[in-house]
């Protein structure tokens, strides 16, 4: 995957959704629910361990079946920075042969709290995944109230003209307000949904 949204129409605004730290069996089916819904495609980053848990694996099989991208973001979500190479290698590693498991193939990846080290980009670049950030935080862990965070995102992406959007798919108060959230996106006139 070469580049996450295109470039070059400057009067487009290209918006990608990606969801961090799931499967969550009881939020993220209704999240593929609404995206099916609105016929949008997004990221999905997910943690290791979480799809070694009741109904992790067949929603993640899901998401890929529906045309969503499945990502890595480690094991066990840790500060890879705070790690040596050998448990960082074991943290990518062991989440990719789960996601191919579930869906043949994986070569993106989320550092849990974006942060990285020379050791993790190396390994990165030595197993042949591109790493994806984000340049929206919508703080929807933290703005769960009443879906303040849909305000906070949108200032966000109204101030540039591309954006990731980073989201959570483990929280109710974010897939409760995602339907908002998508609706002011869609009332900017110039903006689009992408996947790559």
């Amino acid at each position: 995957m070469g580049q996450i949204y295109r470039q070059g129409e400057d009067e487009i605004r290209d918006i990608v959704l990606t969801f961090d730290d799931g499967p969550n069996p009881e939020t993220t089916p209704v999240l593929l629910d609404i995206l099916a819904h609105y016929e949008i495609k997004a990221l999905f980053f997910v943690v290791g361990k979480r799809l070694t848990t009741r109904g992790g694996a067949a929603i993640a099989k899901r998401a890929a079946a529906e045309g969503h991208i499945v990502g890595n973001h480690t094991f066990g979500h840790p500060n890879l920075r705070e790690l040596g190479f050998q448990r960082i290698r074991e943290e990518i590693t062991r989440t990719h042969d789960l996601i191919c498991d579930c869906v043949g193939q994986c070569n993106i990846f989320r550092p849990p709290y974006g942060t990285v080290n020379a050791i993790t980009s190396q390994l990165l670049l030595d197993l042949g995944y591109s790493s994806v950030l984000w340049n929206v935080d919508t703080l929807d862990w933290k703005h769960r109230r009443e879906g303040t965070w849909v305000r906070h995102g949108m200032g966000q992406i109204e101030a540039r003209q591309n954006s990731i959007v980073l989201l959570h798919d483990i929280y109710r108060t974010t897939v409760e307000y995602v339907c908002r959230f998508i609706e002011k996106i869609r009332g900017i006139p110039t903006s689009r949904f992408v996947l790559y």
